[in-house]
């Protein structure tokens, strides 16, 4: 019995000791002094869809294909916050981003995206993570056409050429493009900016799903041009000094994160 119990306290301090990542969100409000917008919880389908997405070419939006679930519902508490924040922000851009990769941004950004157009707004969600992105797959839409052989043109090519219609009404998508060896300097162009301010007017509201900001520096660059900066925290996955860098070098930037 003693034994037994000796070997259940130690593997539970291993584990323990091994998932360094944040489990509360109270620590992020108290420590950083930032607000959280909203805790999403996991889910079953989209989990196993997951798994779909290394097989298949495109996987289903989880908000229009089950609505009902517990995580599209969390999601759809974020409406309102941004609603307030964005009245006060310079524009209707909305940067979402986290500190590292896998966390679960780009399924946030396709859910809130589609939840938001689902109200009547007309929302243009771009895939600006141009080495890695894989927010086509939610879309069944052609990655080869988008942000990077746009910026790569300098001005030569029309906005309509690489957006495009999704099934869901209201909701319009500009995947990575073809992937560049430049994507630092083609964010910094001037043509980045312009594009950025057209599709702000021609917009209700503009969803960037932005690299994560410790792994390359694209995402502080994105930053600078939006209204409202997000970050998505992994329960269990991200730390909390993450979160601290990550804010830290927006803050060095003269960007700051809202929630």
């Amino acid at each position: 019995i003693f034994v037994g119990g000796f070997v259940g306290v130690l593997i539970a301090l291993l584990r323990s000791m091994l998932h360094t990542g944040i489990k509360d969100s109270a620590q992020i409000e108290n420590e950083l002094d930032l607000p959280v917008y909203a805790t999403v919880p996991r889910s079953p389908i989209q989990e196993s869809r997951i798994q779909m997405l290394k097989k298949k070419k495109s996987i289903p939006v989880l908000a229009v294909k089950n609505g009902e679930d517990i995580a599209v519902e969390s999601l759809r508490s974020i409406r309102t916050t941004i609603h307030f924040s964005l009245a006060n922000a310079k524009n209707n851009i909305i940067s979402i981003s986290g500190p590292a990769p896998e966390i679960g941004k780009s399924f946030i950004c396709a859910n809130l995206a589609t939840i938001l157009a689902q109200t009547g707004k007309i929302v243009l969600l771009i895939d600006a993570d141009m080495r890695r992105g894989h927010m086509h797959k939610y879309f069944d839409a052609d990655p080869t056409r988008g942000l990077a052989d746009y910026l790569g043109a300098m001005g030569n090519m029309n906005i309509n050429d690489i957006t495009q219609d999704t099934p869901i009404k209201g909701l319009t998508f500009v995947s990575k493009g073809t992937t560049p060896g430049n994507t630092s300097e083609l964010l910094l162009s001037p043509t980045f900016e312009q594009f950025l301010k057209q599709v702000s007017e021609q917009y209700d509201h503009v969803i960037i799903d932005s690299p994560p900001i410790l792994a390359v520096t694209d995402g502080i660059i994105i930053s600078r041009h939006c209204g409202l900066n997000l970050l998505v925290a992994r329960y269990g996955k991200t730390p909390i000094r993450e979160i601290t860098m990550s804010t830290s070098r927006l803050q060095h930037s003269g960007q700051s994160v809202q929630g």
